[in-house]
């Protein structure tokens, strides 16, 4: 037969059916009590961190080391090994690896010229394609061709409303 055990809210203590003070607050929160001396301590806000015979004081300050057995976990050696990357094999990296840190710097040097001057590049066609739209539209549209009096189409904004 297996009895259902509830937990005290101070002491966190095991508490047995038929035994025990529940205490119901104005918001319908339920608190369980071992005994009156829980209940007193917690409407008297007491913390039971603070109390030396309350489970959380002895979690806390790790007196019930006993209770709960610690694996020694084994530490696991790493065994060092290199492999190939998706796009290179293991020749080129060791290649890589094996040449001078100058011969690297230079090939970066190279690679990052070369991106900037295609960027450079890049920017410079969209500059010209722009300017080439923007002459194009004011070709299009002469300066005078709407009158003082044309009015542009579209929805009329503002209230349309006033003092009646």
């Amino acid at each position: 037969m297996v009895l259902k055990t509830e937990v005290c809210r101070f002491s966190g203590g095991k508490i047995y059916p038929g035994r025990g003070i529940r205490f119901i607050r104005a918001d319908s929160q339920v608190f369980l009590f071992i005994n009156s001396k829980c209940k007193r301590y917690f409407h008297n806000r007491l913390k039971p961190s603070k109390l030396t015979w309350t489970a959380l004081y002895r979690k806390q300050h790790k007196k019930d080391i006993h209770a709960e057995t610690v694996k020694r976990r084994r530490k696991t050696t790493t065994k060092t090994y290199s492999r190939s990357i998706v796009g290179a094999s293991l020749e080129v990296i060791q290649k890589k690896r094996s040449e001078k840190t100058e011969v690297r710097a230079a090939a970066r040097e190279a690679a990052l010229r070369e991106i900037k001057e295609r960027i450079k590049k890049t920017k410079d066609e969209k500059r010209a394609k722009k300017v080439e739209a923007v002459s194009k539209s004011a070709k299009a549209v002469p300066k005078g061709a709407m009158g003082k009096g044309a009015m542009p189409k579209g929805p009329k904004l503002g209230g349309g409303g006033g003092k009646r």
